[in-house]
């Protein structure tokens, strides 16, 4: 049991130091001492926590969490086909992807990585991701819901087309959407009608949280 508790704060500490094989091969030490896959998703999830606290304190900038989400990948890809195996129930499932006409992908990348973390069931879309793309992707997974992501104010309304293109389908109440990225505020999300946003990546794991609290649960929100 010491050997495994010692190998966990080394899976904790590989990912907060952005160490990718370090963070694998606790993984899969982990998995040959008979850790349960969940175990280490839990060992992970709280890493990305704590550096998402860290974050907000200023202790760690954006650099240190993209490395730390490369390690935690790492740690991932090794339990993945283990967790496939038996899989557990995820908190909510989200389609994510940045906006039609914009590239940017780090922020959206960290945000996939944190819910991912989190316990969400994550569909990455990529960049310069299609109105009509996102809804038939959220539709296709039965997503709770629908992540936008948009670094550049001349593709922010790109996102208020995802939502008409939801009421066009009749298919709005089915999906909830969160907005974020650098020009994004508040203002914006409210005056598009969106449903939560997130100024960065653990708040948008806070809004994605918050907005699945409000709803009466996964099944009933697709009936």
């Amino acid at each position: 049991m010491t050997e495994r508790r010692d190998l966990m704060a080394a899976l904790e500490m590989a990912v907060e130091n952005g160490d990718e094989e370090a963070a694998a091969s606790a993984a899969a030490k982990l998995l040959e001492l008979g850790a349960v896959p969940t175990e280490i998703t839990d060992a992970l999830s709280h890493a990305m926590a704590r550096l998402g606290e860290k974050f907000h304190r200023l202790d760690v900038f954006v650099p240190d969490l993209l490395i730390a989400a490369d390690a935690f990948e790492a740690a991932m890809e090794v339990v993945e086909p283990v967790l496939k195996s038996n899989p557990q129930k995820p908190k909510g499932v989200v389609v994510i992807g940045v906006v039609e006409g914009d590239i940017h992908t780090l922020g959206k990348n960290l945000v996939r990585v944190m819910l991912a973390a989190d316990g969400f069931q994550v569909h990455d879309l990529g960049p310069d991701v299609k109105v009509a793309a996102f809804v038939d992707a959220a539709q296709r997974v039965r997503a709770d819901i629908i992540a936008l992501s948009s670094l550049m104010t001349t593709t922010m309304d790109r996102m208020k087309d995802v939502l008409d293109e939801l009421d066009v389908r009749g298919t709005r109440d089915r999906h909830l959407v969160l907005v974020g990225g650098a020009p994004v505020t508040q203002q914006f999300a409210d005056q598009i009608g969106a449903d939560g946003y997130g100024e960065d990546a653990t708040e948008a794991v806070a809004a994605a949280n918050r907005l699945m609290l409000h709803t009466h649960g996964a099944d009933s929100h697709h009936q």
